[in-house]
């Protein structure tokens, strides 16, 4: 939470607003990771109760996977249809919306744009393809926002390094890992 609110704080600079962020939960089984992403929502909102909303319009803070009545009521009350799904994703679109963070198991790691999204918190092991499309999640270019951030919380530098070397040249020599923030 401290590292959200320090880093939003820091883009509102560049972006002028606190922006997005998306956070990726580990993959083992999907019941299991849907559960991961549900505490963490848990959690996260017994520290900052005031971000929670159960309506699809409101809150600072939303879960966003699939799922069906059978699961149980921790995973459940963030099982959503897709066309409210849908509503999530316009509002992270929106620079304005105060919609500023969604946990994720694995929906809208690729083939989803949200310009104002800057940083993306990844607690599950990528390769190749996917996980530079999931990177290129958090590196659109945005009013004065160059970058992104990726805060890995897997082990991802040798997956990074392999997905770079099948990109560019430039990618290769200006190696964007492990730069300092500060």
């Amino acid at each position: 939470m401290e590292h959200w609110e320090a880093r939003s704080a820091e883009m509102r600079k560049f972006i002028g607003c606190p922006g997005k962020g998306i956070i990726v939960c580990a993959t083992r089984e999907i019941c299991a990771t849907r559960e991961i992403c549900a505490k963490l929502y848990r959690e996260i909102t017994s520290l900052r109760p005031e971000w929670a909303a159960p309506d699809i319009d409101k809150g600072v803070i939303k879960v966003v996977y699939t799922g069906d009545p059978s699961d149980p009521p921790l995973i459940r009350q963030h099982v959503r249809r897709p066309s409210q799904n849908k509503a999530i994703q316009h509002r992270a679109r929106n620079p304005e919306d105060e919609l500023q963070l969604v946990i994720v198991q694995s929906m809208w790691l690729t083939g989803f744009d949200s310009p104002p999204l800057h940083t993306l918190y990844l607690d599950r092991p990528m390769r190749g393809a996917a996980l530079m499309q999931a990177l290129a999640r958090v590196n659109r270019t945005y009013r004065d926002k160059k970058d992104g951030l990726l805060v890995g919380y897997a082990p991802l530098t040798e997956n990074l390094y392999a997905a770079l070397a099948e990109y560019t040249a430039t990618d290769q020599q200006t190696r964007p890992l492990g730069q300092d923030i500060d």
